[in-house]
């Protein structure tokens, strides 16, 4: 199965190779903006906290995430999100360790507002479930982001497997989003994101649907506030979804 993540791995090589013939990083990736609940994945420096809950009826998750990005121009960088879940519900309460993710971005731009975006993600998972489990997964991704005056759109998908894998398992996720400008840095965002999962033969296929608001705290265009809220269109995994993320550009 390790055969299938060798593209993955010549990735890593070409991404830095790629940075070299980029600019001298004066112009970041900071002119898009963020989307609520799904990142653009462009290179960028930031760090931030989100604060997510989830709740279905009977449980309810609630997940602190910190995240730190430093780019080394507009066309490379590095990323890590480190979650920490809380749950409480029908089930023993416990507290662990989402699934960390360290990625690689990268990015070309055809135009100064218009980047694609790709890399890939390394994901970490340690769970307690009776007996403690490790897993490591690879996750690839594309995305591509333009922006217009007052209104801003992307488009992203990831294929994610973890590692070792022999059953052929995977899950691949995409979405969009659309964001307008509607009063000085009060942006009003829409966002629709898909997730296809086959384990063990069986193949499952999830749609979400979020809206919020993006907006400069304190007057400060380096301080950035997100709220949202998102709730499933064609399934009862959960309830409803709701978001807070604050991040600080330097």
């Amino acid at each position: 199965m390790k055969h299938k993540f060798s593209y993955l791995f010549i990735l890593l090589m070409l991404m830095p190779i790629q940075s070299l013939f980029a600019d001298d990083g004066s112009r970041q990736n900071d002119s898009f903006m963020q989307p609520v609940f799904e990142k653009t994945k462009l290179p960028e420096r930031y760090a931030g906290i989100d604060y997510t809950i989830e709740n279905n009826g009977r449980d309810s998750f609630t997940e602190f995430t910190a995240n730190a990005a430093f780019s080394f121009n507009r066309s490379f960088g590095l990323e890590l999100s480190v979650p920490y879940v809380i749950y409480v519900g029908c089930y023993n309460p416990d507290n662990y360790l989402g699934l960390v993710d360290a990625a690689f971005r990268g990015a070309f731009h055809p135009a100064d507002n218009f980047a694609i975006g790709y890399g890939i993600s390394l994901l970490y998972s340690y769970k307690n479930e009776g007996f403690y489990t490790e897993d490591y997964y690879a996750a690839p991704y594309l995305t591509a982001v333009w922006k217009y005056k007052i209104i801003q759109t992307g488009i992203n998908g990831k294929y994610e497997q973890e590692i070792d894998n022999s059953f052929d398992d995977y899950q691949i996720t995409y979405g969009g989003h659309l964001m307008v400008r509607v009063w000085r840095s009060l942006n009003v965002i829409t966002e629709l994101q898909g997730k296809v999962t086959e384990i063990n033969d069986d193949t499952e296929s999830n749609l979400d649907f979020a809206a919020g608001i993006r907006f400069d705290a304190n007057h400060s265009e380096k301080f950035k506030v997100g709220i949202g809220i998102q709730a499933p269109v064609n399934h009862d995994d959960y309830d409803f979804r709701t978001n807070m993320n604050m991040s600080y550009l330097f």
